[in-house]
């Protein structure tokens, strides 16, 4: 039997693949696809567009629900700084997708727009150092979501940063408000 993933999260492939044709698969919400291939599909479009999300195409979502995300990875070279380090950009961008999965596992619709993100970096991670992130939604509003995320060394569980996220849910009325201002300017 085929698997999608190697995670905790993994689903079988052999059934699944055969029932869905392609533009079922591209109609299927976010926790359809994650019920149906595994939680590690949610990283399709970030890791496999090509753009700056791709450096974090090792990560692997072991679990994700009820407001909480975890995901583990190992640190490559390109994740590291001149120290060879966990660098702070890449901590920093950790903190940007766990946080917005977190979110996004209770409710699928609304993965916001980041308005604030601080990052705490507390201890180093060195190159080939297997890292765990694990985000928690703390509050998710109508139009404000709030994140808290921790990465830490697998080997010895010591934080090696922890961060705050807010987003911002963007609705047809903010959309519309912000055209109409637009446009009597």
């Amino acid at each position: 039997m085929s698997w999608i993933l190697y995670s905790r999260c993994a689903a079988p492939a052999s059934s699944l693949l055969k029932r869905l044709s392609v533009n079922t698969a591209e109609q299927t919400t976010f926790i359809e696809k994650a019920k149906l291939f595994g939680c590690q599909s949610l990283l399709g479009l970030l890791v496999n567009r090509g753009g700056f999300d791709s450096a974090f195409s090792n990560l692997e979502i072991t679990q994700i629900g009820g407001g909480e995300a975890r995901a583990r990875m190992k640190v490559l070279p390109s994740h590291c700084n001149a120290f060879g380090t966990l660098h702070g950009g890449a901590s920093s961008t950790l903190v940007d997708i766990m946080g917005t999965l977190a979110i996004l596992s209770l409710d699928p619709t609304r993965p916001g727009v980041s308005v604030d993100i601080n990052v705490t970096f507390v201890s180093a991670a060195k190159v080939h150092t297997e890292i765990e992130a694990i985000g928690k939604a703390l509050k998710v509003g109508k139009r404000m979501g709030f994140t808290d995320v921790e990465i830490r060394r697998v080997e010895d569980s010591q934080l090696v940063a922890s961060g705050r996220h807010t987003k911002a849910f963007i609705t047809l009325t903010s959309i519309v408000c912000g055209l109409l201002i637009i446009w009597r300017l």
